[in-house]
């Protein structure tokens, strides 16, 4: 689903991939740890120690009526260098 000669297709095995285009500082490609056992497990560990504490916000900070609309990003091509 997504084209093999994006920059974005050549994240493999169990990381997450996140491209962010933003005024001040143009296109960012954050890669880190994704699906797995450690990542999954401190993740629950953290909402768990914040359920404890009382520290349980809302999932999202905004109403559905007051989102924006959503603008489709462009995919960056693969760096050469």
């Amino acid at each position: 689903m997504v084209p093999k000669h994006t920059a974005i297709a050549e994240v493999d095995g169990v990381k997450n991939c996140v491209a962010i285009d933003g005024d001040f500082v143009g296109d960012v490609m954050l890669i880190g740890a994704g699906a797995g056992g450690g990542p999954t497990a401190s993740s629950v560990t953290s909402d768990l120690i914040d359920i404890a504490r009382g520290l349980i916000l809302p999932p999202f900070d905004t109403k559905a009526q007051m989102l924006k609309q959503y603008k489709k990003a462009q995919m960056p091509g693969p760096q050469r260098g």
